[in-house]
């Protein structure tokens, strides 16, 4: 709450030009009580007042304000959000001094007397949805399957993996952030596509990638990625998927793998054999094998890769500059895609 001392501070220097240091003696409960010390300065005259700080304040809180500080022989300062006219009214006249955030305050000392009141609260800022995992489900689709703008809620839902509900909450937080816009009945449209993919490229390395993870595997015998790649692509068939640096240079990028992510649309330990992988417990382990997610994860231009917007965020979370002309490669196909559509 010490946020809101320096708020109401801070508005009673702008508003009456008092200044003042403040410092926190004992903390109380969240959202509740802070107590310190603050002392006001006005020209050469010092005045200095215990802090009581109650983010809401109301008449009938006046009585047990005044009790505790009278059993505390002390000289107490409210500080909350906001005091009406009325209330500020019924303050003066008890002798009990307060400042706000907006700025209103009673302040009455020996040297001097300042009686600020009717400005408004400040108004709040709206709380914004979170980006959940499943808002980059949802986003991903959007992004991948442009026909996804007309769909349904539900139809939205199915096709990204995710509850009703889920991708209604989803829609909401990228419309807060202007990523989206609502049409109503005729669905919606992605505003800026470019933003959204940057942005959910973010979120998926930092919460839709985890939700995703399975396990870490290595290539049995010692064999490099290079000797598992020649035999991979019979050993893919319908379940799985080839991502990261492998499904980069599979795709066509200048680059010799050392690592690979394999996306399984359903996960049984039996995929370990299929892939000729074994199980590994290192975290640096070469093979990371993710769940798919939703209806459409491969890359249109091959049906046994990841598609392209989830192997660059996979190599963006890899600090190696060998992957620079990498990424700009997929940089430049997910552009072109969104120009010219899968």
């Amino acid at each position: 709450m010490t946020s809101l001392v320096e708020e109401a501070l801070d508005a009673l220097r702008r508003r009456t030009g008092i200044v003042s240091t403040f410092s926190v003696s004992r903390m109380g409960r969240p959202g509740d009580e802070t107590d310190g010390v603050v002392e006001l300065r006005r020209g050469t005259h010092r005045a200095r007042f215990d802090v009581v700080v109650k983010a809401t304040f109301r008449q009938s809180h006046i009585a047990r304000l005044r009790e505790g500080v009278v059993e505390r022989g002390a000289r107490a300062l409210l500080v909350t959000r906001h005091v009406s006219s009325a209330l500020a009214e019924k303050m003066q006249r008890v002798g009990m001094p307060f400042v706000d955030s907006a700025g209103n305050a009673f302040i009455d000392t020996d040297d001097w007397f300042v009686l600020a009141t009717g400005a408004s609260a400040p108004k709040k800022e709206p709380v914004r949805h979170s980006l959940s995992p499943a808002t980059w489900k949802v986003a991903y689709t959007l992004l991948r399957q442009p026909g996804a703008m007309g769909f349904t809620i539900r139809e939205l839902a199915e096709h990204a993996g995710t509850s009703h509900g889920a991708a209604h909450t989803a829609l909401r937080a990228m419309a807060e952030r202007g990523w989206v816009e609502d049409l109503g009945r005729r669905g919606r449209v992605v505003v800026n596509p470019e933003a959204l993919w940057r942005a959910w490229e973010v979120g998926y390395g930092d919460r839709l990638s985890r939700k995703l993870f399975v396990t870490m595997a290595v290539t049995p015998g010692g064999d490099s990625m290079q000797s598992w790649l020649q035999g991979v692509r019979t050993r893919l068939q319908g379940n799985s998927l080839l991502g990261g640096e492998a499904g980069a240079q599979l795709m066509g990028a200048d680059i010799l793998a050392t690592t690979a992510v394999v996306h399984v649309r359903r996960w049984t330990p039996s995929v370990m054999r299929q892939l000729g992988l074994l199980p590994s417990r290192e975290e640096r382990s070469p093979v990371v094998i993710r769940e798919t997610f939703g209806h459409v994860n491969h890359d249109p231009a091959d049906p046994q890769l990841a598609d392209r917007m989830l192997i660059r965020a996979e190599l963006m979370a890899i600090n190696d500059e060998r992957l620079d002309s990498t990424r700009l490669f997929l940089t430049k196909a997910i552009q072109g895609r969104m120009k010219d559509g899968p």
